[in-house]
């Protein structure tokens, strides 16, 4: 008897592991890239951190940490847990290449971003943050989105050569103590156009504010769209680039994902659930 319950014990677990590893799979289809910082001591420079599925280490100037904060985002169908620990930018870091790490493979497709992010402290309408796709560190000729704009605090695309090119605005205004979910999609057009005779740039950024539904939504219906040539035809990086920032100011990343479609970066909350259901089935099984 005890031989069977063993035997039945054994075949809970298999199942409960079966249903992980099929939530990994399912959740990691397409991805390039991930960060949520989880690995990561609190209270340690992000700089030289090294965990996550990347091509190397962050590079980052002073001022940047990994700190103990909770980020998590819901809304409709889209469910986003930042765990216990984030990426903060902290008091006057103002440089270009601000914190930058390779992905594992350059990339010359579509491309999507997506990242959790708040003001927790210090906003201010001259406050500059550029996440940004490149095929190096530098920002000119890169596609981003981000608060692009030292005179309002309106959330945008842009893309295209010097300082990554002009910006097309939302209409949606970054608020203090509020998590957004970003949403960026880099890619290229079908056709040469006249800044890219050859037709293998990318030439356009779109930006996607909160978005509730894990379907990706047609041209035209993202919340901010730029249309112009980066001169590059692959992306090697991540890059951020502040400006503006001073003493005191408080600036959060977390859930960072990048990867080949939309929903690789807005994931179905499918993980935690086949887990859940995984352990319950061993739960089951015990009593």
């Amino acid at each position: 008897m005890r031989a069977i319950e063993g035997q039945g014990l054994r075949f809970t677990v298999a199942m409960a592991a079966m249903l992980l590893m099929v939530a990994v799979q399912s959740a990691s289809a397409g991805l390039i890239a991930y960060d949520g910082f989880e690995t990561y001591t609190a209270d340690t420079a992000l700089g030289g951190q090294n965990n996550g599925t990347w091509g190397g280490a962050w590079s980052a100037a002073s001022g940047i940490y990994v700190r103990a904060a909770a980020l998590s985002y819901s809304s409709g169908t889209v469910q986003i847990s930042g765990g216990s620990n984030v990426a903060q930018v902290e008091d006057a870091v103002n440089v270009d290449a601000a914190t930058a790490r390779l992905l594992p493979a350059s990339q010359s497709g579509t491309l999507y971003i997506s990242f959790l992010f708040r003001v927790a402290a210090g906003q201010e309408s001259s406050d500059f943050m550029q996440f940004a796709l490149n095929n190096d560190t530098s920002i000119a000729n890169s596609g981003s989105i981000g608060d692009l704009s030292t005179s309002d605090s309106k959330l945008g695309a842009r893309i295209g050569g010097s300082n990554g090119g002009s910006t097309t605005g939302s209409t949606t205004n970054v608020s203090g103590g509020t998590t957004y979910l970003l949403v960026g999609r880099m890619k290229k057009s079908s056709s040469a156009s006249p800044g890219d005779p050859t037709g293998v740039n990318y030439d356009r950024m779109d930006l996607l504010i909160n978005p509730s539904s894990l379907t990706e939504p047609a041209d035209g219906s993202w919340s901010a769209t730029r249309v112009g040539t980066a001169s590059i035809s692959s992306i090697a990086y991540f890059t951020l680039r502040t400006a503006g920032l001073d003493v005191g100011d408080r600036y959060q990343f977390d859930e960072l994902r990048i990867g080949d479609t939309f929903a690789s970066v807005v994931p179905e909350p499918a993980t935690m659930t086949l887990l859940g259901a995984g352990l319950l089935l061993l739960a089951r099984r015990r009593r």
